[in-house]
């Protein structure tokens, strides 16, 4: 979803600065990575139009590239959701100046059972951002987001609960999203920084010693 930096290069380019100074200029919330058939763009898309059909004026900026960059930027047309920005891919070394200048960012995935089981790294990448999350996931990331106390989850699929998820988040005050992002990193720090693998990994070591001795008596 991303394309490499060439070594050296350290000054935004123009697209990225006029990018990043339209997601600040008002309520606005990023997707970020791949666009395929696992993310649910089109669960996105329904938000973004029950959103618009509010008269709520939240902005969608979907970055990124994939199988279904077509068909996505053509259901965006032929929707007429002006609501809704298709940039195109940046560079790696660009999401921490984009995640900061949006007002929350969003993670979303099918409703199947296999992604359930998992944490998206993206999750981890917007926990460390610190930025509120919008999660349109089931299982183990929407725990993650609420445990964590950094944003809202809603059912994977499910447009009109992911619409007002978004409106909850970009209606809060100044304080109250900064608490949640500072929620966020302090979680990622704690759970999936090195120290907090390392002690992770004592632990679940201990338990299982544990069970062991327990099994042997």
């Amino acid at each position: 979803a991303f394309v490499e930096e060439p070594v050296g290069a350290s000054t935004p380019s123009p697209a990225l600065s006029a990018m990043v100074g339209e997601i600040a200029a008002a309520s606005s919330v990023v997707f970020a990575g791949n666009l395929g058939t696992a993310q649910s763009l089109d669960t996105i898309l329904d938000a973004a139009e029950r959103v618009a059909a509010r008269g709520q004026p939240i902005r969608f900026f979907i970055v990124g590239s994939g199988s279904l960059s077509g068909w996505l930027a053509e259901e965006v047309a032929r929707r007429g959701l002006t609501n809704v920005l298709l940039p195109g891919r940046f560079p790696s070394s660009a999401m921490t100046s984009i995640y900061a200048s949006a007002t929350a960012l969003l993670v979303s995935l099918r409703d199947e059972p296999i992604f359930a089981q998992t944490i998206p790294s993206k999750v981890q990448g917007y926990l460390a951002a610190g930025k509120p999350i919008i999660a349109s996931l089931n299982g183990e990331g929407a725990r993650v987001v609420v445990e964590a106390k950094a944003g809202v989850a809603c059912p994977a699929g499910d447009s009109e609960a992911l619409a007002d998820a978004v409106i909850h988040i970009c209606g809060q005050d100044d304080d109250a999203r900064r608490e949640m992002g500072e929620n966020g990193r302090s979680y990622a720090q704690k759970h999936f920084g090195l120290a907090g693998l390392t002690d992770d990994l004592i632990a679940r070591f201990e338990a299982l010693s544990a069970q062991r001795r327990e099994s042997s008596r």
